[in-house]
């Protein structure tokens, strides 16, 4: 649901629950995909199955499937989506592959495309561009502090880069002076050994409350903002880097080096820019957007193997 466009929430309500059972969350994302055109052929009520089937594979539908449960009927979908992926490689994971990507939000054009490896992303290969987290699963300020600080100490320590110290960079337009800022998030020279070790065991440490207080800054106060925004800088904002990686032919994951540039734009929303070191085989750059209700939406990516010639 937090993928779906606003205005597509009431359709995404109505077709889970038809093709959930034996079918999921990847089914569900082609067939809101094509919900415009299936909604042209059928203005009114429940999607018929020759409509959904049509919609999403461009096909009539095989007749048995008209009398068969709906349990069957999804399998029937869902084996025709993993016979489209198994068709394109010989890679077994393929299908696993495919669907991962459909559950990201990836089109399913290129879906199948990225299935073979080699691939690149941007923003247009998405149907449905990734959210950040939900605001009802975000907790206070002191639960959101305790989550990142869990991801914290582990930035840049997968695929390691030599020299590397991985950075969050706070700026923007109308922020106080406090709020300009770069911190090293591994820079913990400073620390009480108690700290150090609170720090080196994901717990909330000096650095963490230093983040969760440019959160605030940066944000005016603006609480909702603020635990999206301070949320973000773990885990939850970097996974794209996990799910789009693999398919560049460069692995890379949420903890691999990675800098977070974040910036108040002057009507209010925080931009948060993730990128790559200039050094990492990955290049990986992309932008949630944080708007004042603390809603975050995917608003800029490249992904990509990074070519020699632009290290």
């Amino acid at each position: 649901m937090c993928l779906t466009p606003r205005q597509s929430v009431g359709e995404m309500s109505s077709l889970a629950p038809q093709l959930n059972l034996g079918g999921g969350i990847p089914l569900i994302m082609v067939a809101m995909r094509h919900m415009d055109e299936m909604r042209a052929q059928q203005p009114q009520g429940p999607l018929s199955r020759e409509t959904l089937w049509q919609g999403c594979f461009q096909e009539p539908m095989p007749q048995d499937l008209a009398a068969k449960s709906q349990r069957d009927f999804n399998s029937a979908m869902y084996e025709k989506l993993l016979g489209m992926f198994q068709a394109r490689t010989d890679d077994p994971a393929a299908p696993f592959t495919g669907m991962l990507l459909l559950s990201a939000g990836v089109r399913l054009e290129k879906a199948l495309e990225a299935v073979s490896g080699g691939a690149s992303f941007d923003l247009k290969d998405f149907a449905f561009p990734p959210s950040l987290t939900p605001l009802a699963r975000l907790g206070d300020m002191a639960k959101v502090e305790r989550e990142m600080a869990l991801d914290l100490q582990r930035r840049g320590t997968q695929n390691a880069l030599p020299g590397y110290r991985p950075t969050i960079s706070f700026g923007g337009v109308g922020i106080p002076a406090e709020a300009e800022a770069t911190v090293h998030i591994q820079d913990i020279a400073y620390m009480t050994d108690e700290d150090k070790n609170d720090f080196e065991h994901g717990r909330p440490s000096t650095m963490s409350h230093n983040l969760a207080i440019q959160a605030q800054l940066l944000c005016g106060n603006n609480d909702a903002q603020a635990r999206q925004v301070l949320l973000s800088m773990g885990q939850s904002g970097a996974f794209l880097v996990r799910t789009l990686s693999n398919r560049t032919g460069v692995l890379q994951d949420e903890h691999s080096p990675l800098d977070i540039d974040i910036r108040r734009e002057a009507n209010g929303d925080v931009t948060m820019r993730y990128h790559t070191p200039p050094q990492s085989p990955l290049d990986a750059d992309f932008t949630y957007t944080v708007t004042p209700d603390g809603q975050g939406v995917l608003t800029a990516c490249r992904m990509q193997a990074r070519q020699p010639q632009d290290a």
